[in-house]
């Protein structure tokens, strides 16, 4: 199972955003707030 955002980088190689492709913010928090707990 992939990530569930884009990681986009420079030609410094410096991380300069992310973009999320299948999921609100929200609900990655809601996952990975899940993913701890259990």
């Amino acid at each position: 199972m992939g990530l569930p955002f884009s990681i986009f980088v420079n030609s410094d190689g410096e991380i300069v955003g992310t973009h999320l492709t299948a999921m609100s913010s929200d609900d990655v928090y809601a996952r990975l707030d899940e993913y701890f707990k259990s």
